[in-house]
């Protein structure tokens, strides 16, 4: 399918409906940690300015077609960050959206934060997620057996980072 066109920026307020769609999508619920029926006040800390949380929103037209949030770590801790999300679009996917953001998650970290850990937690059956994570030089460190219930039973996770 052809690529559709999209844009990276910083969430704002009136997205919070938008964003709280994508976070209830199907596949995206399945797919990661999330849960399902998520408000918009439930995300409302992705917009905050107070927030220590960096989020980036792709968006194609008036659609959120995905979002990455990375957190840097606190104390002991600053040399690290946290990649919270990673969605795409359930109509999105295979699009490069999660490829794109990503990068601008990892260029943050590496040019603008000075990070020089990133970690993330992908389920275990995730196998595109897995292989666009190595992609970005993510390894797996470690393996969390049943640890998130979703849709009746137990998945297990990975525990993958990249170093620089």
């Amino acid at each position: 399918a052809p690529r559709v066109p999209f844009s990276l920026r910083a969430p704002h307020a009136d997205d919070l409906p938008g964003l709280a769609a994508l976070c209830s999508l199907p596949g995206i619920c399945f797919g990661t940690t999330g849960r399902p029926f998520m408000t918009p006040q439930d995300v409302a800390h992705l917009a905050a300015p107070e927030s220590r949380a960096h989020a980036i929103l792709a968006l194609s037209g008036e659609v959120v077609a995905g979002l990455a949030v990375l957190t840097p770590g606190r104390g002991r801790h600053l040399h690290a960050g946290t990649v919270e999300s990673l969605l795409v679009h359930d109509a999105y996917q295979g699009q490069g959206i999660g490829r794109a953001l990503l990068s601008a998650v990892l260029e943050l970290a590496d040019c603008w934060l000075g990070l020089s850990r990133v970690a993330l937690a992908v389920l275990a059956d995730q196998d595109h997620a897995i292989r666009l994570y190595e992609s970005f030089g993510f390894e797996v460190e470690g393996r969390f057996a049943a640890d998130i219930f979703r849709g009746g039973a137990y998945a297990d996770s990975l525990a993958m980072a990249r170093l620089r």
